[in-house]
């Protein structure tokens, strides 16, 4: 399954790359597919901002719910 996740693009602690691993509970359950930086309205805010977007694709045996928020 393939998910996008979008972080505020200041807020990163660790270094992403394509190719990193996803984990779930310590588990790794995917990998990182495309990392983009785009411009989008701030959800609170209104005013644009800067947005890392994450592409990953995760094992769909994880069992997200289709409504789930990162």
């Amino acid at each position: 399954m393939t998910v996008q996740v979008r972080f505020p693009h200041n807020q990163f602690a660790t270094t992403i790359k394509p190719g990193g691993e996803v984990a779930c509970g310590g588990q790794t359950v995917g990998n990182v597919r495309k990392i983009q930086l785009l411009e989008m309205n701030d959800p609170s805010t209104g005013y644009k901002t800067l947005y890392s977007v994450l592409t990953v694709s995760v094992d769909s045996s994880l069992g997200l719910r289709s409504d789930c928020k990162f």
